[in-house]
């Protein structure tokens, strides 16, 4: 674990009390943490609202760290704290003016055309932007890895085709597409667990390749 999120008990204990110098160490730490998950284009921030989302988290923090007593990984409650600011944002966002979402549709011409649609009220902003960022990280990460993971584990994950359906258009026996999907995923959670940010980001302990024989 990189040192820099090691939190000492004794400078928690400088932070609590509102020690000025320690707080000036602690943003000098984690300012640019905070920054990149507010600066995440996921988000969709203007310059202004991103200056304005990283106060609050500034702000709230030290109330939150009234309350820090290590449940969890320093680098996970952070990183908590500032997604759901950010949420919050694109929540007033959303109530304060229609927000739209985004949508990439193929027309009748065959031409692929961008089309806005207004947000509905059951719109959830944090579920939405979760999947865009892990869909985004899982094509980058099979990208890395080259055929024949690459493509199996695309057309279980992505596709979500079942061991059969892989099967038939591979033309192997589905035993050897479980082997492969099998193989292929332990190299990808190989690859998550080498990454501090991917393994905040994408959790591999509940990760299952059951249940699409």
């Amino acid at each position: 674990m990189d040192e820099a999120w090691n939190m000492e008990e004794e400078f928690l204990a400088r932070l609590r009390t509102g020690s000025e110098r320690a707080w000036t160490q602690f943003f000098f730490r984690f300012d640019p943490f905070i920054r990149s998950v507010v600066c995440w284009s996921k988000w969709g921030f203007d310059p202004s609202a991103r200056e304005d989302v990283m106060q609050n988290i500034r702000t709230e923090i030290p109330r939150a760290i009234e309350n820090y007593r290590g449940e969890q990984p320093f680098r996970i409650f952070l990183r908590g704290i500032c997604i759901h600011r950010c949420a919050d944002e694109v929540r007033r966002q959303i109530k304060q003016r229609e927000r739209y979402l985004p949508m990439d549709v193929v027309m009748e011409d065959g031409e692929s055309r961008h089309l806005d649609y207004a947000a509905g009220k059951d719109f959830d902003p944090v579920y939405a932007i979760a999947e865009a960022e892990q869909a985004a990280l899982l094509r980058r990460l099979l990208e890395d890895m080259g055929p024949p993971c690459s493509q199996v584990l695309a057309q279980f994950y992505l596709e979500e085709l079942s061991y059969k359906e892989i099967a038939a258009r591979t033309r192997e026996p589905i035993s050897t597409i479980g082997n492969r999907l099998g193989r292929c995923l332990e190299r990808l959670k190989e690859k998550v667990e080498k990454d501090s940010f991917l393994r905040d980001l994408c959790p591999t302990s509940h990760d299952s390749t059951s249940g699409r024989g």
